[in-house]
C-alpha cells in the first residue's frame, strides 16, 4: 500500500518505484519468459493473447466511461492508447472470434476486480491503464523474436505486441507528461498507484493459470 509520504514525487515515478516489485513478479511469470525467449507455438501465444484481450474490452469500457465523468484524462485513453481492438484484430487473423472467448478463472476475477474500482474507486482505473501502455515498450522485443522463430509470415499477427513501431518511445514519452499533467489529489494518486499494484498482480494470476493450461510451469 502506498500513503501520501510521496506527494512530492510525480505520479510516473511513483507508480514506477511503488510497483517495481510487483512488475518484477509479473515479468518472471513462466509465460513472460517463454515470450521473450521465443518458445511460445502460435498456438500457445494465441490462447495468451485471448486472455489479455478480455482484460482489454473490459478496462477499455470502463475507461470510456470514466472519460464521461473526468474529461481531463481523454489524452490518456485516446485511440492509439487502446489495445483492445488491436489485440482483436490479431484473433482474427489468428483464426479466433474475440466474441467466442472463454475466460480463465484468474481472467474473471481480474475483470470482477476491474468493474469493482470503476464502482468505487473509478480514478484508479489510470492505473492499470498505464501497466498495458507501459507493458508496450518491452513487448515489441518480444514481437521481434517471436518473428524470428515464427517467420515473417507471422508478423501481421503481432500488432498487439508493437502498435506503434519507432515512434513507441515518443508515444510512451507523451502519455507520461500526459500523466503528471493530471491534477489530482494526493488519495488518487494513491488510488492508482494501488490499483496499477493489482493489475500486475492480476496480471501474474492469469498467466499462473496459463502456464498450467499450456504446460509451461517448468519453463525457465
Amino acid at each position: 500500500m502506498t500513503d501520501s509520504t510521496t506527494s512530492a514525487t510525480s505520479l510516473r515515478m511513483r507508480l514506477r518505484e511503488d510497483t517495481r516489485k510487483q512488475h518484477k513478479d509479473a515479468e518472471n511469470r513462466p509465460v513472460e519468459r517463454a515470450m521473450l525467449q521465443g518458445r511460445l507455438t502460435v498456438a500457445q501465444y494465441t490462447q495468451v493473447l485471448a486472455q489479455r484481450y478480455l482484460l482489454h474490452e473490459q478496462l477499455d469500457r470502463l475507461l470510456d466511461q470514466l472519460c464521461e465523468q473526468r474529461r481531463e484524462i481523454l489524452p490518456l485513453v485516446g485511440e492509439d492508447h487502446r489495445l483492445g481492438p488491436v489485440a482483436g484484430a490479431d484473433l482474427a487473423r489468428l483464426g479466433v472470434d474475440p466474441a467466442k472467448i472463454r475466460p480463465l478463472a484468474s481472467t474473471k476475477s481480474a475483470r470482477r476486480w476491474l468493474q469493482e474500482l470503476a464502482g468505487l474507486q473509478p480514478i484508479a482505473l489510470v492505473g492499470p491503464h498505464y501497466v498495458f501502455e507501459g507493458s508496450k515498450n518491452g513487448a515489441r522485443f518480444i514481437r521481434r523474436g517471436l518473428i524470428k522463430v515464427w517467420g515473417d509470415e507471422h508478423a501481421a499477427c503481432l500488432s498487439y505486441l508493437d502498435p506503434h513501431g519507432e515512434v513507441q518511445p515518443l508515444v510512451w514519452k507523451y502519455f507520461a507528461d500526459d500523466l503528471d499533467r493530471l491534477d489530482l489529489t494526493e488519495k488518487e494518486k494513491d488510488q492508482i498507484v494501488n490499483a496499477a499494484a493489482g493489475m500486475f498482480d492480476a496480471i501474474s494470476a492469469i498467466d499462473d493459470e496459463l502456464a498450467q493450461l499450456l504446460d509451461l510451469s517448468e519453463a525457465a
